[in-house]
């Protein structure tokens, strides 16, 4: 029972730590993916004037490349170039900032001159998939450690316990020689009376 009292307690504390800092690093993985799509449509922002058609002819082919998106608007009405992941429509009905719109997290802003709208997106699938992995790789030290913290403690325990009970019967032992001495004595003088 106590050891299963101190597993529980572990397993608590330890579950609520992994808890929040899994709710902390999936907090540090959006605003790092959020800068990345500030950076990415700042990129194509410089790149939006005369060249925005030359962007699209540089893409690299990579199993990423669908999770993230972006859009080139040519007044914010026209579609100039886009990635193979994005969408004929607008990611985004916002012209300005971050914004969530059908699965996807849409940065928008506008180039220089206010003559193209950029939109970068990422998938939300993308980023909570990257969120399952942060915590399963968490959670995993914990499948393998609770096991060998349960063996540890019923050694200890069980050391302690042997221990205990040794001291236990020795007290017992003189407490019975000592009492056995005066009743000896007194049974003794009994006869003898």
């Amino acid at each position: 029972r106590l050891m299963a009292g101190m597993l529980a307690i572990v397993a608590a504390i330890w579950l609520a730590r992994a808890l929040f800092a899994w709710r902390e690093a999936r907090h540090e993985a959006e605003e790092l993916f959020d800068a990345h799509l500030a950076q990415t449509a700042a990129l194509l922002a410089a790149f939006a004037g005369d060249e925005a058609d030359e962007i699209g002819e540089h893409l690299p082919d990579h199993h990423y490349a669908r999770k993230v998106a972006f859009q080139v608007w040519e007044g914010g009405t026209r579609l100039r170039v886009h990635s193979a992941a994005a969408p004929e429509t607008r990611l985004s009905p916002a012209d300005h900032g971050f914004s969530d719109s059908a699965g996807w997290r849409v940065y928008s802003l506008w180039d220089g001159d206010g003559r193209h709208l950029i939109q970068v997106a990422e998938s939300r699938q993308a980023r909570r998939d990257v969120s399952h992995q942060i915590a399963e790789r968490m959670l995993a030290p914990l499948v393998v450690a609770l096991p060998l913290l349960a063996l540890a403690l019923a050694l200890l325990i069980r050391a302690n316990i042997a221990r205990s009970l040794e001291q236990e019967r020795r007290f017992t032992a003189d407490a019975a020689h000592e009492l056995r001495t005066p009743l000896a004595a007194m049974r003794t003088h009994a006869q003898v009376a």
